[in-house]
């Protein structure tokens, strides 16, 4: 049996910030949109590479003519690694057309 003085007492500010250092280590997905058809998963991996170790890699491609839908998804080990990604290409331009990238939702 645990006696009160046994017990670690932990404010709202420390669990706060128990659960922010956590979540930077979770893994996070990326929606990438405005991919030129041009452009494969090779490449498309190897820019976003230069933030972080990445998971997958996945571009949509149409299911009768395999031509790309100009869309796709990065999945990144960590979060930190893949809001680096976001503020550094979100914008950018890559074979022609400036890419938009940002944090991927769950589909309900």
């Amino acid at each position: 049996m645990l006696t009160n003085s046994e017990y670690i007492w932990l404010t709202w500010k420390d669990i706060e910030c128990l659960v922010n250092l956590n979540e930077s280590k979770l893994p996070m997905k990326l929606f990438v949109k405005n991919i030129s058809g041009e452009v494969n998963e090779a490449l498309l991996e190897s820019i976003f590479a230069q933030y972080g170790d990445i998971v997958s890699t996945k571009i949509v491609y149409d299911r009768i003519t395999w031509e790309s839908k100009g869309f796709g998804f990065v999945e990144y080990a960590k979060k930190d690694a893949a809001l680096k990604a976001i503020e550094a290409l979100n914008g950018k331009e890559l074979v022609g057309k400036s890419l938009i990238v940002m944090e991927a939702v769950e589909k309900r």
